[in-house]
């Protein structure tokens, strides 16, 4: 009899481990399950989002294609006119430009004057023709409509609604500029080392400096960006040539460094001045020390 009621104890503790195990099991199989199942339904909410944001950017990706079209027809007639009237006073422009040094009043010698466009209307060599000295003057120039009575300012005179030309801007490099502090509507000029994001900056029609040096201290070469004033003159340095001229499209206005930077400049702070700017690559690149002869008597002393 004790052998069998020990027997039976026995049993009744392997079944109630055997249960234990059993319900363990269920629970970890009832939390793996689970588990998966829940990855499934996020997976596939992801799925039916990722499908919902692409549907609905293909839907305003077209309506805004059909906007546009719209737009156009509606306003094609309008467009095709301004584009005439544009292409009619870009021509007169050049045309007034190329004859300006053979108008009465231009006191330089035409022989010594050559025909830019862009940046600057016309840049002199004043003094090539006759063997002189020679000094050289950037030239915008400047038309304006007479009035009806054909009398312009400081005593011009032409016929109603023509054009005339009013005045030449003329800056001059040598001792006509030397130590001089231009007025604030006055055109500046400034010098731009490019040797790390020409490509990027010129292609892009900018500027970009930080703000501080990487200590963390004022620079004054970043500093002058603040300077900066739409329709100043900029010449790109870069390789040891000028290799393109600018003129600032508008003031400085703080920006992130631009992406296209890549690894160029990795010690720069991210925040930084921008300056709008229309560049030309010149087709002749100008080495100044090709020049230095020239150059040197007009640069400051150390």
């Amino acid at each position: 009899m004790l052998s069998e009621a020990v027997e039976s104890e026995s049993l009744g503790f392997l079944f109630l481990v055997l249960f234990v195990i059993a319900v363990a099991a269920c629970i970890y199989l009832a939390i793996t399950i689970s588990g998966r199942v829940q990855a499934g339904i996020d997976r596939w909410r992801g799925q039916v989002r990722q499908a919902l944001e692409t549907e609905l950017r293909s839907f305003a990706h077209t309506d805004a294609r059909l906007r546009f079209e719209q737009w156009k027809q509606a306003h094609e007639q309008s467009i095709r006119f301004d584009a005439v009237q544009r292409s009619v006073a870009v021509t007169k422009g050049k045309v007034t430009e190329h004859i300006v040094p053979y108008l009465p009043g231009f006191d330089l010698d035409p022989k010594d004057v050559r025909f830019l466009g862009t940046p600057i209307d016309l840049i002199a060599f004043d003094g090539l023709n006759a063997s002189e000295e020679v000094e050289i003057v950037f030239i915008e120039v400047k038309t304006r409509t007479i009035g009806p009575l054909g009398a312009g300012k400081g005593g011009q005179e032409g016929r109603g609604g023509e054009k005339s030309v009013l005045a030449r801007d003329q800056s001059r490099c040598g001792s006509y500029s030397t130590g001089l502090s231009p007025s604030p509507k006055s055109m500046r000029y400034w010098w731009v080392n490019q040797n790390q994001t020409y490509r990027q900056e010129v292609e892009g029609g900018y500027l970009w400096s930080p703000k501080r040096s990487a200590s963390g201290s004022r620079n004054p070469f970043y500093e002058s960006m603040r300077e900066v004033s739409p329709g100043d003159l900029i010449f790109s340095f870069m390789d040891t040539k000028i290799q393109a001229i600018g003129i600032a499209q508008s003031y400085c206005w703080e920006r992130p460094k631009p992406l296209e930077f890549g690894t160029a400049g990795q010690n720069w702070e991210d925040i930084g001045w921008k300056v709008k700017v229309a560049f030309t690559a010149l087709a002749a690149k100008i080495r100044p020390k090709d020049h230095i002869d020239i150059l040197r008597p007009l640069l400051p002393e150390r």
